[in-house]
């Protein structure tokens, strides 16, 4: 599984067998959230999303590491809403 790193502190592992197009509209997405989670977190360190896709569904996970760690987990069909929805309970989290 590969990883990319994103401005040295958000990391994603698993995206490789996600859609060039897609990809760039998920990086925006995930950077916007990770500058208001720098904002709001105490210490914040690192932001790492793990994707696994077994057919046409994905499993996510989200780890933020700061003083007070978060995680998510979704599974669904549409990757965009699994996403949301780890972003969202990340950021209800802290």
């Amino acid at each position: 599984m590969a990883t990319i790193e994103l401005g040295g502190n958000i990391s994603l592992t698993g995206f490789d067998a996600v859609e060039p197009v897609q990809m760039i509209v998920l990086k925006k997405i995930v950077g916007n959230s990770v500058k208001n989670y720098t904002e709001k977190a105490a210490g914040f360190q690192k932001f790492e999303l793990i994707l696994d896709k077994e057919g046409d569904s994905y499993k996510l996970k989200g780890v933020l590491t700061a003083e007070k760690p978060a995680e998510a987990e979704e599974s669904g069909n549409n990757l965009f809403q699994i996403l949301a929805d780890v972003l969202k309970k990340i950021e209800e989290s802290l």
